[in-house]
Parts: C-alpha cells; structure tokens; sequence
C-alpha cells in the first residue's frame, strides 16, 4: 500500500511540474511572437487598408527576408523533408509505429516562431501543441518518467500549453481528450486536469492573465438575431471546409512543384509582402485586428478584404515553407465572418450593432470547431475566453450548426484530412484504427502442424496428435503453401476442403483479419508471404487475444 501511495505521490508532482514548465515555456512563445510583430509594425493602421507606406513596407519585406534565409538554413541542415503538426501529435498517441520525432518537432518549432516573429500570417497554437508534445516525449526517456503512460505524458502536456495560451484550463482538458486522444475516460482526465490546472495558476501568478475576449453586456435575443446566428453557422461550416480543403490542396501544389522545402520559403514571401504592404491585417496572429472587429471598428470592406485575404493567405504561408498553426488563423476567419455576416443584416434590417462582437463569437467558433474537429473544446473555450454566459450559449448553437453543415461536406476534421492524405483513415474509430496498425505477421500465434510433402500419412497423424490439433499445412521444399489438410483428409482421401479456404497474407492488417474471419469455421487459418511461403497458423482464439492486446492503450 505504501509502495502505491509513493508512485501515486511521484505521479501527482509529475504532472505538476509538467504542466507548470510547459505553460510557462507556452506564455513566453506567444508573448515573444506578439513582440516580434508588433515591433515590425508599430505603426500601422489597422482599422483600414491601403499601402502602408515605404517605411513599414521595407520592415516588413527585411523581417520576412530574414525568416527565409533563417528558415531555409534549419531546413537544410536539419534534413527534414516536412514540419509537423497537431496531426502528428494525434498519430503518435494512436500508433506505436509513429512516434513524435523529438529533433522534428524542436525544428517545426523553431521555424513556426521564426515565422511567427517575421509576422507569417500562421498561427502559434498549432506548434505549441506539437512543442508541448514533443517534450513530453523528451521527458519520458528519464528514468522515472518512462513507466508513465504516454497518452497520459501526451494529454497532459497539450492541455498545459492550451490553458495557458488561452486562460482556459477546461478547455485544455477538453481539447486534449476529444481532439488529441479521442478519449474521454477518468484514466485520462485525472493527471490532464492537474496538469492543465497547474499550468493555468502558475502563468496566471507570474503573468497575470488577460481574456482576449471582452464582452461585458448579457444579449436579448429575438428571432430576427437567431436567424443571423443560424446564417453565421451555415457560412462557418463551409467556410471551414474550404479552408481545410485549400490547407490540404495548397500543400499538394507546392510539392508537385518539384521546389525543395527549403527553397520555398522564398517563393512565399514575396505575395506576403506585396499584399502586407496594403492589408497589413491579415499579417501575424492577427490579435489587433480580433480586438478592433470585436469593438466593431472595421467596415464590411475592410472585413471583406481580410477575409478572403486570410483565407488564401495563410494555407499559401504554410505551404511554402513559412510553417505554422492553423488554429488562430480559423479564430481570425471566423470572427472576420461573423462580424460580416451581423454588419450586413444589422444595415439591411436597420438593427442596433451592439450584438456584432456576439455574432463574431458565434463565427469564431464555427470556423474553428469543424476545423480542428473539437465542438465540445471550442464551445468550452469561447466561455473561459469571454467569461460570458450567454453569448457562450448562442456560440453552442451555431457551433452545432456548422459542425452538421461542414459534416455534409466533408467527414474529417482538417488534421484527419492531413493523415488521410498519409495513408492513416481515422474516421473508422479509434480502436478499429489501432487494429488496423497491426499486421497479421506482428501477432502471437499457435503451434501448427506443419509436414512436407512427401512425408508418408503416419507421420502426418503423429505429428496431429504431438500438438493436439485435427488440421495441418503441406508446404513443399521451398515452404511453399500447397494446400491445408485435416484429420478427415487423411482417412477419407477422397474427401478434400474446399479450394478457395482462407488465406492470411501476413502484412494483412489485425482488422482486416477479424473482418474475413466473421464467416470462418476450422480449427486455425494459414499465414503465408506474398511469395505464397508459409509461415504460420492462427486460431481464432489468436486473433480474439490479439484484438484485446492491441485496442489496448499504451
């Protein structure tokens, strides 16, 4: 009992100090990239658009430059042929076969604050979560750590660098289990909730905290506002599918480019500077430009413009090697439209704008919740982030009205979308998805009677009746599969099975197996390689162990 108290105790200041060192690590990336921009453009105006003049324009074109050079260097010395992301985080706490790259993950890193500080029009969120991750893995390699689960390691650290990069402790435990793990038990939620509380206190006690959502007025709202939230809601789920769709496709066009990834951080800059130097919004992470639209600052033209300019721009960033998250920039999209969409209705129908910062909420989060695939975590968020009640309910709804519509158009989230274009099909569910990680080859298997061809009948039965069993395998010298036998078979030549029995290939997956074992009904199923050699045998029992050997967390 004593020995369990002390591992428990151990555990808990684990989890503590994970979570305090990941949420301290979180707040400095974020402020040293806020910094970094806005020291770029101290001056602009953000309230408007127009060329911002020779001197702005020229800090710009020198910082993003600068980035390139910098990126491409990393890049090239690193000898890395992708960056990764949130989508990585979630394959690693899925898969054994995929674990987080530690030397990867430190240069996504690295390149998406450099991004970040040359004012990328990317997000931080994203690499925060892979940061987060990647540390975690780092940390599991310590003695005491490595016997920790490391969904557990994964979970925790992801929810500390969320709650301390939006104030929102909930929404990190949210965010971790239902977009990251896929998994809501009490197994997961105990050390992820510590973690992420630890975090949240201790950023708050050494940095303050300060919502970037301010709404200080509760809403009445009357159908007329409803039917524009409903509107925010319908626009959202398909602005959040074209954005995932233009994140993934942009990709594919810029490596069928044959342009190394180093080289591309070139190519990107130069539209980037060229459309900063008159939409200066859409550059960075945006926070000015959420802060202005949320006290309704801007007009439809300007939201319009940073809209659609934000919309291309930041896939066309991250694809050309100025690598970053897409989180912000879905936060930035969504309140754009919400804003939009409630000026429009408010001057068609002569209404007072006082309800536009809610309907930028409502478009915040159905923008970004069809993205990442995280309702729940972004309903969640929207209330720790504004403190506010109501609004946070009428985000609800239209969160669930674009979660239906951006699932009429699509059944994956953007980061599922990324892995399936990896060959990793999440949509079947999490334990099918880790069954379908395992080869038939991989698995235990039963002795099974193996006898050559030539051999005479008696040793045929000796050898049954050795391992207990009434089927065997003829395998030619080369151990070439020539046809399954039993008992039956032996006594009664003229009886022969059937021709067409099943056959395992051995880099068959663990699911597929199961799937054409439905229907089985013998003693044991033969594996053999795709040269058509034997190999073994598995019984269904094998299999049904198997099954509960690898749905099993790690």
């Amino acid at each position: 009992m004593q020995k369990i108290t002390n591992i428990l105790v151990n555990q808990i200041i684990i989890f503590i100090v994970l979570g305090s060192l990941v949420g301290v690590l979180s707040h400095y990336f974020t402020e040293i990239a806020i910094f970094s921009a806005e020291f770029v453009r101290s001056s602009v105006d953000y309230t408007s658009i127009g060329f911002i003049g020779w001197d702005a324009t020229f800090k710009i074109a020198i910082a993003l430059a600068a980035a390139a050079i910098f990126i491409s260097m990393i890049v090239r010395f690193g000898k890395i042929d992708r960056f990764h992301g949130p989508a990585d985080v979630i394959l690693a706490s899925l898969d054994k076969k995929n674990p987080i790259r530690i030397k990867e993950g430190l240069i996504s890193g690295l390149v998406s604050s450099t991004s970040l500080c040359a004012g990328a029009p990317v997000g931080q969120y994203g690499p925060l979560v892979h940061l987060s991750a990647t540390l975690a893995s780092f940390l599991r390699r310590l003695e005491n750590i490595g016997s920790i689960n490391k969904q557990l390691l994964i979970g925790s650290s992801v929810s500390a660098a969320i709650a301390s990069a939006f104030g929102a402790p909930i929404g990190g435990i949210i965010f971790s289990q239902e977009v990251i793990l896929r998994n809501f038990t009490l197994k997961y939620f105990v050390p992820i909730s510590i973690s992420s509380a630890s975090s949240f206190i201790t950023v708050n006690y050494l940095f303050g905290n300060e919502n970037l959502i301010h709404i200080e007025r509760s809403f009445n709202i009357n159908p007329v506002y409803m039917m524009i939230v409903i509107v925010v809601g319908l626009l959202g789920g398909t602005l959040a599918y074209a954005y995932s769709r233009l994140l993934v496709e942009m990709n594919k066009f810029a490596g069928s480019l044959g342009v190394s990834l180093s080289l591309r951080p070139f190519i990107a800059i130069i539209p980037i500077i060229i459309i900063g130097a008159y939409i200066p919004q859409v550059l960075g992470l945006g926070v000015e430009t959420i802060v202005n639209v949320l006290t309704n600052q801007l007009s439809i033209w300007v939201l319009i413009a940073i809209l659609i300019t934000k919309l291309l721009l930041t896939p066309f960033s991250i694809s050309f090697g100025l690598f970053g998250g897409v989180f912000s920039p879905a936060l930035f999209i969504g309140v754009s439209l919400g804003a939009l969409v409630g000026t429009v209705f408010c001057d068609a129908f002569s209404l007072g704008k006082e309800l536009i910062p809610l309907f930028a909420i409502c478009g915040l989060g159905a923008v970004v919740a069809p993205t990442i695939g995280g309702p729940i975590a972004t309903v969640i968020l929207i209330l720790e982030m504004s403190q506010n009640f109501h609004a946070s309910t009428v985000a609800m709804l239209c969160v669930v009205i674009s979660m239906i519509t951006f699932r009429l158009l699509s059944t994956s989230s953007f980061f599922e979308m990324q892995l399936l274009g990896r060959g990793f099909d999440l949509s079947i569910g999490m334990k099918n998805f880790q069954l379908s990680r395992v080869s038939i080859g991989e698995i235990p298997r039963s002795e099974c009677c193996i006898v050559k061809q030539n051999e005479n009948q008696d040793k045929m039965i000796k050898t049954m009746q050795k391992l207990a069993v009434s089927e065997g395998y003829i395998v030619d010298d080369e151990s070439h599969l020539i046809k399954k036998i039993n008992i039956v078979n032996i006594f009664h030549p003229s009886y022969f099975p059937e021709e067409d029995a099943l056959v395992f290939y051995e880099d068959q997956s663990l699911l597929e197996a199961v799937e054409l074992a439905s229907d089985f009904v013998g003693e044991s199923i033969p594996i053999i390689n795709r040269e058509g050699r034997f190999v073994g045998a598995v019984t269904e029992g094998d299999l049904f162990q198997a099954v509960q050997t690898y749905s099993m967390d790690d």
